[in-house]
């Protein structure tokens, strides 16, 4: 927050005259002098942009709620009003409050929201920096939707956290506190939507690790604890996780041979004529060749590409005569490549 102070104080002289701002406090009583638009987020320091000890009155769009503290960082007494107020010496703290958090009403039976406890306000911090900080985030997850809401994952690990909606692309931040609490990320899009089919943090992907990102080909990426999430126009969103993104890491990630994924990974079984199919391994198709990944034997997976993966899939791929991959491709001469599979060996001149 070292560097929050400059940055919260330009952000708010444009806030000035701010059309969508839910909350304008007034330094004079019965909404008089000069006045200030300001919309849901979190101010820890009134006084970094001149208005410490100097609010008369506010006025609240209905469906918020503004919480007042008397001393900056959200400490000492505090105020909680959804409604508009033309003098704040009726309840005693008129010039007097040095911090204040807009928040959004989440109704339950008809009742205001409950107070932040001090990670969700953390939270809230740390996703406003984030906002200020990063133009990309701003420009395409917005600014806060609401609270910072307590969220969990099964997994011990890697623990609970916090999220909090945002105003574009149905963007959320997310804040895992087995990260740091000062851990800040925005996910939104296709890759969004992609996280969602795995439960998103209470799921096996886990919590974020960076914020949706743009890559080449106008694409754009996010990791996650256990896996990443790729996406191009042309190539939808795919999960890469395990072995096989040690593999895909390996040969450059989309910026090497294989580019982007083309799918997520598919199960592959052996050749069985009665009874369950035995599971034997996975593999994932990309736009310059897949990876493959046998569970049994030890060995980590191998990309395959190019004519040795047309003459491989040819002859029956995983279940045909050659079997899994056990290396790479290996240039032998200027004409000559060859890689070798568990029933034998293919060559590209």
């Amino acid at each position: 927050m070292k560097n929050l102070k400059v940055i919260i104080t330009s952000a708010l002289i444009a806030l000035a005259t701010s059309s969508d701002a839910q909350v304008t406090i007034y330094k004079d009583c019965g909404y008089e002098g000069l006045s200030l638009k300001l919309p849901v987020g979190f101010y820890e320091n009134l006084g970094n942009f001149n208005w410490n000890d100097v609010i008369s009155s506010i006025k609240i769009e209905p469906g918020y709620e503004v919480t007042l503290y008397v001393d900056a960082g959200y400490d000492g007494m505090d105020f909680v009003f959804n409604r508009n107020h033309a003098c704040l010496n009726d309840y005693s703290c008129n010039d007097q409050i040095s911090s204040l958090i807009i928040r959004q009403i989440v109704p339950k039976n008809n009742a205001p929201s409950a107070g932040l406890s001090k990670e969700a306000i953390h939270a809230g911090q740390a996703f406003t920096t984030l906002i200020q900080e990063s133009p990309y985030v701003a420009q395409n997850a917005g600014r806060l939707n609401g609270s910072p809401f307590y969220t969990t994952n099964k997994n011990p690990d890697f623990g609970n956290g916090y999220a909090c909606g945002g105003t574009k692309n149905n963007a959320f931040f997310y804040n895992s506190l087995k990260q740091g609490a000062d851990n800040r990320t925005a996910i939104w899009g296709p890759i969004l939507d992609k996280w969602g089919t795995h439960n998103r943090e209470h799921g096996n992907m886990d919590w974020p690790v960076n914020s949706v990102a743009p890559i080449k080909d106008n694409g754009v990426f996010a990791f996650f604890q256990n896996g990443g999430i790729y996406y191009k126009a042309t190539t939808g969103a795919h999960v890469v996780w395990g072995t096989i993104r040690d593999a895909f890491i390996k040969a450059g990630s989309e910026n090497g041979v294989l580019g982007y994924p083309k799918t997520d990974e598919i199960e592959l079984f052996e050749n069985t004529a009665f009874g369950p199919q035995k599971k034997q391994g996975v593999y994932q198709e990309y736009e310059g060749g897949n990876i493959y990944y046998k569970w049994e034997g030890g060995l980590p997976a191998f990309k395959v590409k190019g004519e040795i993966l047309n003459q491989y899939i040819k002859n029956g791929g995983y279940k045909g005569k050659y079997g899994f991959p056990i290396t790479e491709e290996k240039r032998v001469s200027k004409f000559s490549v060859t890689q070798v599979f568990a029933g034998g060996t293919l060559y590209k001149n």
